[in-house]
């Protein structure tokens, strides 16, 4: 992401920026870890069953990326495109990358999945996390950004 903030080339969300999805910060995927620990014993209800740990707190796709971009003193995408046509684009791209592959080989980053990662709704809920094994994410998601924003002063853009 921030390879392609430095290139000039973050300017665009695909879809309306309205996707939700529901990041998830380390800490909060090992203290769920620790609450399954803890409450997984012979014959818990927890046996057999899957959870989702989550922040909890869904937001717009291009709402977190343009917090993390900002962050690092990037700017924020500005234009939309229509997630139809960018999608139909990186299908066009890949199957023309496949008939050229024999004679070039190329490596887009412009792909149908990364289209449809940064242009669907993709989050889950941790209720039943909630519920039995009394789970609450210890870091917010504001924190979280902020946390990240600052172990990489690396990435960061100078002003």
């Amino acid at each position: 992401m921030v390879e392609t903030a430095k290139s000039g080339k973050m300017k665009i969300m695909i879809g309306n920026g309205q996707n939700l999805v529901d990041f998830t910060y380390v800490e909060n995927v090992v203290h769920g870890h620790i609450l399954a620990a803890e409450y997984l014993q012979k014959d818990s209800p927890l046996c057999g069953k899957a959870y989702h740990i989550t922040n909890d707190e869904p937001l717009p796709f291009w709402t977190f990326i343009s917090r993390v971009l900002t962050g690092l003193n990037y700017d924020a995408p500005k234009y939309k495109i229509p997630y139809w046509l960018a999608y139909y684009l990186a299908l066009f791209l890949s199957f023309l990358v496949f008939i050229l592959s024999p004679v070039i080989k190329i490596k887009p980053t412009f792909t149908p999945m990364r289209v449809a990662l940064a242009g669907t709704y993709h989050y889950y809920s941790c209720e039943r996390a909630k519920k039995d094994m009394a789970y609450k994410p210890v870091v917010s998601l504001d924190q979280a950004i902020e946390r990240t924003v600052q172990s990489y002063p690396h990435l960061r853009r100078a002003s």
